[in-house]
C-alpha cells in the first residue's frame, strides 16, 4: 500500500505536506524513508584539523560517531586511513578515535582520506550502500583532510 500525502495549510508563508505511514508489513522503501528522516549515520568529527607545523610535535583527535543515534557506541567501527601523511606523522585508530600524531619533518600539502563503516552487532543484514536493517539511513562515511605541513617561524 503507498503512503497517503495530506497538503496542510500553515499560516500565510505556505503549506507543508505531511506524510502518513502506515507501519504494518512496511515494505523496503518505506522502511528506507522512515531510517533517512533523521538522516542518521557515521559521521567524523571535527571537520578540518589544523596544519601541522615543520618539526614540531603534533597531536589531533577525530572521532566517529553515529549522527542522531544515541546509542552509537553499541555499533562496531571499521576504520581505515589512506593516502600519504607527512613524514614523520602516523595514524593510530583505537575504537572509534582516530589520532594524528608525531612530528611532520617535510613541507608540503598532503590528502589523507579517512573512511568509516558501522555495524549493528544486533543485525546479521547490513547494507553497505543505504538503509540497513539496524535504522540506519546510511552505514558509511568517508572525508578528507588536507594538511600542509608550514614553515616554522
Amino acid at each position: 500500500m503507498l503512503p497517503r500525502l495530506y497538503k496542510t495549510k500553515i499560516g500565510p508563508f505556505g503549506s507543508v505536506v505531511v506524510l502518513s505511514v502506515l507501519l504494518s508489513g512496511c515494505d523496503p522503501i518505506t522502511d528506507l524513508l522512515v531510517d533517512c528522516l533523521d538522516d542518521d549515520g557515521p559521521v567524523i568529527t571535527p571537520t578540518a584539523i589544523p596544519s601541522p607545523i615543520l618539526n614540531q610535535t603534533y597531536d589531533v583527535r577525530l572521532t566517529a560517531s553515529i549522527e542522531n543515534e544515541p546509542n552509537d557506541d553499541l555499533f562496531d567501527y571499521a576504520i581505515s586511513v589512506s593516502n600519504t601523511l607527512p613524514t614523520g606523522l602516523s595514524a593510530e585508530v583505537f575504537e572509534r578515535q582516530i589520532r594524528l600524531i608525531g612530528t611532520a619533518t617535510e613541507l608540503g600539502t598532503f590528502e589523507v582520506d579517512i573512511s568509516v563503516v558501522v555495524t549493528d552487532p544486533f543485525f546479521s543484514d547490513q547494507s553497505t550502500t543505504s538503509g540497513t536493517s539496524s535504522g540506519l539511513c546510511r552505514n558509511s562515511t568517508q572525508r578528507t583532510y588536507f594538511m600542509t605541513v608550514l614553515p616554522t617561524n
